[in-house]
């Protein structure tokens, strides 16, 4: 096919007997010019404007400047019955790769040539705010591959407490960023902060104003200490034993990266503030690994040789409020963007830490809290 061919299809699509064909350019970017109308890539698109026909763009007056055509996905067929612009974007392609795509690869703004230069300039860069979209193909790092995936103890099965968390774990998958994957898996325990006292306020009698306080005044307690007090009331060895494994690749592995979340922009809740505690945990971490440890029994015995780590806590204690701490400071560095937070970067080391560290720390606490005889009993009531 050539231009006189495609101009063909295109008069027959729109009903016109001529049109205005010319080569357009700007600083770098270049496009076929059709009456007055440019047509430019959307690499991206939010979920809420992809299942329209049509969507037109205007400026804040109301001038209308063009229209957003989302098409990504779509196989292409016979050309002859396609709309105008569906054909716009394939003859623009054809001329730029001289070939005819099987499917459109991208979504279609058609944008009038006057509004061009001002649209380049001030909205460009900016459309994946105001406008849901992007035109720029974004650059991917690719994740750190998993090889085994691991099912939960068949003999001590979990579940979701409701429909809200199931619900939550399903939509989930849909999240293709690894940071909000890890969001939406630490909402399972954000959605436990007060359904936990609701379930035990449940089994107490009314005339039990003692235990009833004693457990309404959770409700108060701050985000971290509630974190901290659900898994200290449903966690168990097991959890503990690869809570342990994680926690000693983290500090092996990816010290600099611990060091940063953790110690340089830590908050209020750290166990590992005080430098001799962190010391003695950092020599801990590195015996394990040296020594390939993988039972609790093995890891308790390396943690009692060092001397008092933590307050002379023993090591459940101690790896409870330390995976209670790093579980918040990974939520909060991912949630805030602000100076005084860790910033997590789209980098394969910080990808790696994420599936490495990350993503496992959070699953296996869910998986374990959920799991527990107790919480199931408390939910199943």
């Amino acid at each position: 096919m050539d231009d006189d061919d495609f101009e063909n299809i295109y008069l027959e699509a729109i009903g016109q007997v001529s049109i205005l064909r010319k080569d357009f350019e700007h600083k770098g970017f270049s496009c076929l010019n059709l009456n007055g109308n440019l047509i430019l890539d959307i690499t991206f698109l939010e979920p809420d404007l992809s299942n329209i026909n049509v969507i037109d763009l205007k400026l804040a007056d109301g001038t209308e400047i063009g229209r957003v055509v989302p098409v990504k996905g779509v196989t292409i067929g016979d050309l002859t019955t396609l709309p105008g612009d569906q054909i716009f974007y394939i003859w623009n392609y054809y001329r730029k790769n001289n070939k005819i795509p099987k499917q459109f690869a991208s979504d279609i703004l058609i944008l009038k040539e006057c509004f061009f230069p001002e649209y380049y300039k001030n909205l460009y860069n900016t459309s994946s705010f105001w406008g849901g979209f992007i035109h720029k193909t974004v650059e991917t790092v690719h994740y750190k591959t998993n090889t085994d995936i691991i099912c939960p103890d068949l003999n001590n099965p979990f579940s979701f407490p409701t429909i809200v968390n199931q619900s939550n774990s399903e939509l989930s998958l849909e999240s293709y960023n690894i940071y909000n994957v890890f969001l939406k898996k630490y909402h399972q325990l954000e959605l436990l902060f007060n359904l936990v006292t609701v379930q035990q306020l449940k089994n107490i009698e009314l005339d039990n104003i003692k235990e009833i306080n004693a457990i309404y005044k959770n409700i108060n307690k701050k985000e971290l200490e509630t974190i901290t007090y659900i898994i200290e009331q449903f966690s168990t060895i097991g959890r503990q034993n690869k809570i342990l494994d994680i926690f000693v690749k983290a500090y092996t592995k990816y010290r600099v990266i611990c060091d940063q979340i953790f110690k340089e922009y830590g908050k209020e809740g750290n166990p590992l503030k005080e430098e001799k505690a962190y010391n003695n945990f950092i020599a801990f971490t590195e015996e394990c690994s040296l020594n390939d440890t993988k039972d609790y029994i093995s890891y308790e015995s390396l943690w009692k040789k060092q001397s008092k780590p933590h307050n002379a806590k023993d090591l459940k204690i101690f790896i409870n409020i330390l995976s209670a701490y790093c579980i918040y400071r990974i939520r909060c560095s991912i949630a805030h963007k602000k100076l005084s937070e860790f910033i997590f970067e789209s980098n394969k080391e910080h990808f790696d830490f994420m599936i490495d560290v990350a993503l496992p720390l959070i699953k296996e606490t869910v998986i374990d809290i959920f799991a527990n005889e107790n919480f199931k009993t408390l939910f199943a009531k």
